[in-house]
């Protein structure tokens, strides 16, 4: 009888976040800033682009390597790129008819994203950063020097 719980364990053990050590290289934010490492949510997105997981609720830190133009077409989105500590890349799209826009958000900034994850072959997307209007939801935010967007 004790067979069954180690065989539901090994069972499960592919569903749990990998492990494995820190990159060689890290992601580093502002000079005044400590690089990141590896964190659960790193793990976890990596493992999400590799397999094509999407649309789960996700909350990680990254460094905004690229800011691009806002989407305009329907509801408009700021837009802008970070970097995890795993090297993944991550588009963020920012709902601003609902939050306000990040106006000095710049690169090389540390920010911390959480919002609902959609896998595509680029490292994906991060939306919904702000709260459910509806509030059947999640809600997301953004956490820029140390002010929250929601």
């Amino acid at each position: 009888m004790r067979i069954i719980p180690l065989i539901l364990a090994s069972l499960c053990l592919p569903l749990l976040p990998a492990h494995s050590s820190p990159p060689s290289s890290t992601v580093r934010p502002h000079s005044d800033a400590k690089p990141l490492s590896l964190s659960a949510s790193d793990r976890l997105l990596a493992r999400a682009l590799k397999n094509g997981i999407s649309e789960f609720t996700v909350q990680c830190t990254g460094v905004v390597t690229r800011k691009l133009s806002d989407d305009t077409w329907d509801i408009p989105h700021q837009r802008f790129i970070i970097k995890l500590a795993s090297g993944q890349t991550l588009l963020i799209v920012h709902n601003i008819d609902l939050v306000p826009r990040i106006d000095r958000l710049k690169i090389r900034d540390r920010v911390v994203v959480k919002g609902e994850y959609i896998w595509n072959d680029l490292g994906g997307l991060i939306h919904l950063t702000h709260r459910d209007p509806d509030g059947v939801g999640i809600d997301g935010f953004i956490r820029h020097k140390g002010k929250t967007y929601q």
